[in-house]
C-alpha cells in the first residue's frame, strides 16, 4: 500500500503519525497523548491503528505467513518512510501506545463503573490439577483501588497488585462472577 492509500484508509492515524514524527523533544508529547488516550481522547487514532492492524493480519494469513506486525513490515504496509535503522518514523510508535493506553483507558472505566455498582470481584487462591478454581479470595467495594498503574486489591487478608494490562481481564471478571482470568 502506497502512502497515499493508507492516508485515505486511515486518515486519522496517518495525519497523527506525519505530525508526532515532526516533533523532535517527543516524549513530553507521547506522555500528554498516552494520558488522553486513556482518559478517551483520541479514539480515532486508537480505531484506526486496531484496524490497520487486522488489515494487516489479514493480508499476512492470506499470504501463508504469520500476521504479526513488526514494525518494519507495518511500517511499509502503511506506506510509512522507512529510517536508515530499518523502522518506520517513531510517530508510528507513538500511535501504538496511543491505542494501548486508549484500551487501558476503557477497560479502567468499564471496572470502576462495575465496582461502583457493586460488582465483586474473585481471584483464585488454590487450583486443582486441571486448572479450576478450588478456593477463591474476595474483594468487593472499596477493597478495590483503581489507580494511575492498575488495581490494588485488599481484603484485610490478601493484597494484590494487577498492572495496566491486567485491568481488561478485571473488568471481565467483575463483569461474568467467574475468578479473575476465567473466561475473559
Amino acid at each position: 500500500m502506497t502512502h497515499d492509500e493508507a492516508a485515505a484508509r486511515y486518515p486519522a492515524l496517518m495525519a497523527y503519525i506525519a505530525s508526532r514524527s515532526a516533533i523532535k523533544p517527543w516524549f513530553d508529547q507521547l506522555n500528554a497523548d498516552e494520558a488522553a488516550a486513556a482518559d478517551g481522547s483520541l479514539s480515532d487514532v486508537a480505531g484506526e491503528m486496531a484496524r490497520a492492524d487486522s488489515d494487516f493480519a489479514a493480508q499476512e494469513q492470506a499470504q501463508g505467513r504469520r500476521g504479526y506486525p513488526y514494525n518494519r513490515d507495518m511500517g511499509l504496509f502503511l506506506g510509512l518512510p522507512i529510517r536508515e535503522n530499518g523502522e518506520p518514523p517513531h510517530g508510528y510508535y507513538m500511535a501504538r501506545r496511543v491505542r494501548e493506553s486508549y484500551a487501558v483507558g476503557i477497560a479502567r472505566r468499564e471496572a470502576a463503573e462495575l465496582i461502583a455498582a457493586g460488582k465483586f470481584v474473585r481471584v483464585a487462591i488454590a487450583r486443582d490439577k486441571g486448572g479450576k478454581a478450588l478456593r477463591c479470595a474476595k474483594f468487593e467495594g472499596d477493597q478495590i483501588t483503581l489507580g494511575a498503574a492498575g488495581a490494588r486489591l485488599d481484603n484485610g487478608k490478601r493484597i494484590l497488585r494487577i498492572g495496566d494490562t491486567g485491568l481488561s481481564r478485571l473488568a471481565a471478571a467483575l463483569r461474568s462472577g467467574l475468578p479473575y482470568g476465567e473466561g475473559a
